[in-house]
């Protein structure tokens, strides 16, 4: 049997690019003050411990499904927030500040802004913020408050340091959780002695992430001042980088800023070129600024134009209660999306090990739920970095939101699977249509089945994409840095314990991975037996070996196939009008292997149809040609 999907068609180009930094935030390990909106993560002036997992503070807009929430940060989209789900009584996560230098000061202050959800659920709500102040570099801390109960909006709280002036001070917050669910959200932290003048960027509005090539767009940026004092006539400026080139440079003059206030600035119209990443920085340079965190932001905009398959991961167990309703969520979204989406269902050795999916292959489970620190199920993870963790009601919305941005990659993805023998090889190309940000790329391959009946414990009864096998392993197949214009062609053979893995059942998910930040580039699936519209040639008499995903271009293309009996064959190829560009043969052959090569050459970029005649029957296949 054949397996033959073609997920999107590409025509690179190639261009020999270098790859710009990451973006920033300036930050300094020690100054008179310090200001954090916890817009950009990891935050520039806090360190974390745990830096990630259980207890670990983490960005987020401070959106819940089982909680009242304030559903942005007191001050911008994001604040910081203690999140822990699960039986964890005690769990604690710290964020502490830089030192701070109070020397000199004459009137510093710590302030921040506190908000703790209000339960909707049966869950316990007595977590709580314990926040400290350490003189002595963090070997001592004495507690400043404890900040815990039913807080609906962004309270903020006030602390006089006039009693540490001549000290330098660490500000700790430390999240506690009791039992069930943690919500706590801190934002706008101000520890030390306010500037006299200052002028920074608060935040960057637009453009955001993903932005739509050749599309006229306004930059624009959220200015602040921090200072004393009013002030009047500056400059905000804004610079563009592509690839590390200098594209573009512009500045605005303010007139006046006052104290305390922001202001949105925004810089003359301008488009960009599909294809690349671009870093947007937007700075200010004031004489006599006291305060230098604040006055660089940069982010990253990506300008791609190839529509994404999003991978959807979940760590999920038999015997786990909450999971029963989440994989019924996923069950009723997955068919929304035949596109654009494909889950694996990876099971995780808690609340029971006796879970018999886990079971069936205990060190893949394991390694991929580890991959990426999971420590409660239901936990889902949409295009490796988006933690969505166990809020279900909130899925689809983050898997349409990723939908909807493009990728530098296109995958192809065909193969061939010979059910007699439980064997098979895949073909994938992945084509950098874009110039990828990420690098330290990885292609992996996920075998998973759908439609297993089991009476499992947590009620659920039937099971979709549950994870089987990974080819080659966990690790995947290296490809490093990918580049516009390149391609990486890569052959996997594999195979089916078709003992107890339904064939008819079963489908194979690939995807790019970034193992620096476990961002998935570009997806693709395909099942098992998938194969054209009309009917298999009679017997199995004509069995294709090969037809390539994809003819590389400036060479020609071959396809196999084998007769068990001599017979009178045609062999064409047609455009998706219908029309024969190609007769590759015409006539009687032996039985046997034949090989036939296609002049790649002769044809444009696109996809194209093979049609074999074989004894009067006929079947089609596709294939994409690139020049």
């Amino acid at each position: 049997m054949l397996l033959f999907l073609i997920v999107s068609l590409v025509k690179p180009i190639p261009v020999d690019v270098k790859i710009s930094s990451e973006p920033l935030r300036l930050k300094e390990a020690i100054g008179s003050f310090i200001l954090e909106d916890f817009e950009i993560w990891p935050p520039g002036t806090f360190t974390l411990d745990p830096a990630s997992g259980t207890g670990a503070w983490q960005q987020s807009p401070l959106t819940s499904a089982y909680y009242i929430s304030p559903q942005e940060g007191a001050s911008g989209q994001y604040g910081a927030e203690f999140y822990v789900w699960g039986y964890y009584i005690g769990v604690t996560g710290d964020m502490l500040s830089y030192p701070v230098d109070l020397v000199g000061a004459t009137s510093p202050e710590f302030s921040f802004y506190f908000w703790n959800h209000t339960d909707l659920t049966v869950y316990g709500n007595d977590d709580s913020t314990i926040v400290s102040i350490s003189t002595d570099g963090g070997g001592s801390w004495s507690t400043l408050g404890i900040y815990k109960g039913d807080v609906d909006n962004w309270t903020k709280h006030t602390h006089d340091l006039s009693s540490h002036i001549g000290d330098t001070v660490i500000i700790r917050f430390r999240g506690i959780s009791d039992y069930g669910g943690s919500d706590m959200g801190i934002d706008m932290v101000l520890i030390g002695q306010r500037p006299q003048l200052d002028a920074g960027v608060a935040r960057i509005l637009n453009p955001d992430d993903y932005t739509t090539p050749t599309t006229p767009f306004i930059p624009s940026c959220e200015i602040t001042s921090l200072g004393i004092d009013t002030v009047y006539d500056f400059y905000a400026h804004l610079q563009v980088d592509s690839m590390g080139t200098l594209i573009h440079r512009d500045s605005v003059l303010i007139d006046t800023l006052f104290s305390e206030k922001n202001d949105t600035i925004q810089f003359p119209q301008m488009t960009l070129s599909p294809d690349f990443y671009y870093v947007f920085i937007y700075f200010t340079l004031l004489p006599g600024d006291g305060y230098s965190l604040n006055d660089t932001v940069s982010a990253i905009t990506r300008c791609y134009t190839s529509d994404r398959m999003v991978i959807g991961e979940l760590a999920t167990n038999t015997s786990c209660g909450p999971c029963q309703p989440a994989n019924d969520t996923l069950d009723q979204i997955f068919p929304d999306y035949p596109d654009n989406l494909a889950l694996v269902r990876y099971h995780a050795w808690w609340p029971s090990s006796a879970d018999p999916f886990y079971q069936y292959n205990i060190p893949e489970n394991e390694a991929r739920v580890n991959y990426y620190g999971a420590d409660y199920v239901p936990h889902f993870y949409i295009d490796g970095d988006v933690d969505v963790g166990s809020g279900r009601n909130t899925w689809r919305d983050f898997i349409e939101h990723e939908i909807l941005k493009p990728s530098p990659l296109e995958v192809i993805v065909s193969g061939v699977y010979m059910s007699y023998i439980d064997a098979g090889t895949l073909y994938v190309s992945v084509n950098a249509t874009g110039e990828p940000v990420e690098s330290n790329l990885f292609l992996r391959y996920c075998l998973v089945e759908n439609g297993i009946r089991y009476n499992a414990p947590n009620g659920q009864t039937i099971f979709y994409q549950v994870f089987r096998d990974m080819f080659p392993n966990t690790s995947g197949v290296v490809i490093g840095d990918l580049h516009y214009g390149e391609v990486f062609v890569d052959t996997q053979a594999f195979t089916v314990d078709a003992a107890t893995i339904n064939e008819d059942s079963a489908e194979i998910v690939v995807f790019v991975q970034s193992d620096d930040n476990k961002h998935i580039l570009q997806g693709g699936r395909m099942t098992l037996l998938a194969g054209v519209d009309e009917e298999p040639l009679d017997k199995e008499s004509l069995r294709i070996l090969n037809i390539p995903p994809i003819i590389v271009r400036e060479s020609n293309g071959e396809i196999k196939f084998i007769l068990e009996s001599s017979a009178y064959v045609n062999v064409s190829i047609y455009d998706i009008t219908g029309r024969m560009r190609m007769n590759l043969i015409e006539g009687k052959l032996v039985a046997g292997i034949h090989t036939l090569s296609i002049e790649s050459e002769k044809l444009t970029s696109g996809l194209y149809f093979i049609s074999f005649s074989y004894n009067n029957e006929r079947q089609m296949r596709k294939v994409v040609i690139l020049q």
